[in-house]
């Protein structure tokens, strides 16, 4: 009380107070005592009458869908993540940030899955209970004084496996999915004339031979002829936000493309998965780097500050960080390169599920706005 008066609380719809919404603070007490007996009886199966009813629940699992698509960390991975060291030369250190998964093998009780690092991979299994075992030990895990295998981690740190109609896997529990994935629509394709760039496509990075070049220069080439960007940073290598992020600044809002490079290894258009499958989780991946300005401004630092050269192909840090910091709302967008992906001929289903899924599942992070593809004519 104050002044002889109760105190009210009261919540807001938009931009107006509703008169019905107040209420004195006994009977808000009283209001959060009675709704919380609601949800906790759940497990009685009463119904609270309001959206929390259709908040899908997390049950045991039980067996495992064949339809395993991606690996991802625990976000709790990212928070705090510890150092990743290869056993046989621990100078050669990361952060197990860094690494990339590829799901080898499913099976009703096991996921088969490789993470790669350091030009090299360790092979491990995870079962019903959410167990973890490595069938060889490459990669040492640490953190502080403490060292662990990378099994231990992921027991510890569990990793999210998703199916292509978004069923989550994680730990003992599985949080069952209804995405109904649309065929993968050709018009997100944007299409290079890579020849007539003089591009080897074969080759990702690197000097080429006979007068051509590499994908990732010759997309560094189509991104400066856009005046509109104010910073173009380059930052392929281990543990990168992409391989390209573009930063444009106009009116309320500020944009952000991240690209990603991959070279064509398969020796026809639209036939292998390895050419789509890599890429496609790691651009699903870069995604945690722009929850926020904050944290993709972090990123970039952490970044720079690690680098032994230049990541700033047009603008620098000092600018990018006023632009950042500004009160203006992110757009980003996120982009496959690969030029094994063409726009004209027909995309088989298997290629087609892995773009799918990975379009929904960038988009309901409700971060990123589009996930593209730069492909071939």
């Amino acid at each position: 009380k104050k002044d002889g008066y109760e105190s009210t609380i009261g919540y807001s719809s938009g931009s107006k107070f509703w008169s019905s919404s107040y209420f004195t603070i006994p009977e808000y007490i009283k209001w959060c005592d009675l709704f919380g007996e609601k949800i906790s009886n759940d497990k009685l199966k009463v119904k609270t009458n309001t959206n929390y009813d259709k908040l899908p629940i997390p049950v045991r699992i039980v067996e495992y869908e064949s339809d395993i698509l991606f690996c991802f960390l625990d976000k709790k991975s990212y928070i705090s993540p510890c150092t990743i060291a290869d056993r046989e030369n621990l100078d050669e250190k990361a952060l197990i940030t860094d690494v990339t998964f590829k799901i080898v093998a499913v099976n009703m009780n096991n996921i088969k899955f490789e993470v790669e690092l350091f030009d090299k991979s360790e092979v491990l299994n995870c079962n019903l209970l959410g167990n973890y075992s490595s069938e060889k030990e490459e990669f040492i895990c640490k953190n502080g004084k403490e060292e662990y295998s990378l099994a231990e981690y992921f027991s510890n740190n569990p990793l999210s496996f998703k199916t292509a109609n978004d069923t989550v896997y994680c730990g003992q529990e599985v949080l069952k999915g209804n995405l109904e994935l649309e065929k993968y629509d050709s018009k997100r394709i944007c299409a290079l004339k890579w020849d007539d760039m003089k591009v080897d496509t074969s080759l990702e990075c690197g000097t080429g031979t006979g007068g051509m070049i590499s994908t990732q220069d010759g997309l560094r080439n189509y991104l400066e002829k856009e005046s509109k960007f104010s910073h173009i940073i380059f930052d392929h290598g281990t543990g990168e936000v992409a391989d390209f992020i573009t930063i444009e600044e106009n009116g309320d809002f500020i944009y952000v493309e991240m690209y990603h490079c991959k070279a064509k290894k398969g020796r026809a258009y639209n036939s292998s998965v390895g050419d789509v499958y890599e890429v496609t989780q790691q651009a699903i991946k870069s995604s945690i780097w722009v929850s926020s300005k904050a944290m993709l401004l972090k990123k970039i630092n952490d970044r720079v500050s690690r680098a032994s050269s230049e990541k700033f192909i047009r603008g620098e840090f000092k600018t990018l960080k006023k632009i950042l910091q500004r009160p203006k709302v992110l757009q980003v967008k996120v982009y496959v390169v690969q030029p094994a992906i063409s726009k004209s001929l027909q995309i088989p289903d298997k290629i087609g599920t892995i773009l799918s899924a990975a379009t929904a599942f960038i988009k309901n992070t409700g971060k990123v706005q589009e996930l593209l593809v730069i492909g071939s004519e």
